[in-house]
């Protein structure tokens, strides 16, 4: 009975994360957990999740769990935790932080050239996208912000933090209040 109810709640959120909405696949993939702790695909979804919202710490925690349950090749968890070790994440890790430390500091456009397009694209990170959006903001382009915030909404729908910077930055007061709120936040967090 309560793995039924397990692998419903990981279903559904598997199909709120097919459809961009991390936060409420992540309040399902949760629920799979409490009612099943073995279930190893909800554990490996979940972690793609925190992946995805820079979360990384949580997304190791958690595949490492899966991967302590079931240890066989096949358990995509064990590629997963390989990938954080790989020198392409860490690098692109590194320049997260560098970046994020520059932007902290006013320099905008080095953190700006710090936080590659291709490296972005590739990464579907969404704290990753929303620091490149808010150093062109910074340095006047808001156009190319917005571009760059759609496209984080296109990962995570529900970032209801990236609707904010939009609706802001089209008011020229706001552009101010957007780069404050977001290094409030993300220093908040740590």
């Amino acid at each position: 009975m309560l793995k039924d109810l397990s692998r419903v709640y990981m279903l559904e959120g598997f199909r709120y994360l097919s459809n961009k909405k991390m936060n409420s696949a992540i309040l399902n993939l949760e629920k799979s957990i409490l009612f099943d702790d073995n279930n190893c695909e909800a554990m490996n979804l979940l972690g793609l999740c925190f992946y995805t919202l820079g979360s990384f710490k949580e997304a190791k925690s958690i595949w490492n769990r899966s991967c302590l349950i079931n240890s066989k090749e096949d358990n995509r968890a064990l590629s997963y935790c390989n990938s954080l070790e790989e020198e392409e994440f860490k690098a692109l890790y590194n320049s997260y932080n560098e970046a994020l430390k520059n932007a902290k500091d006013g320099q905008y456009k080095k953190a700006d050239r710090i936080l590659k397009d291709e490296i972005l694209i590739k990464s579907n990170i969404v704290p990753f996208i929303k620091l490149k959006g808010l150093c062109k903001l910074a340095a006047g382009n808001r156009v190319k912000a917005v571009s760059l915030w759609r496209q984080a909404l296109e990962v995570n729908n529900e970032d209801m933090e990236v609707v904010k910077y939009i609706a802001d930055s089209t008011d020229s007061n706001g552009e101010g209040t957007v780069i404050y709120n977001f290094f409030r936040n993300i220093f908040k967090r740590k």
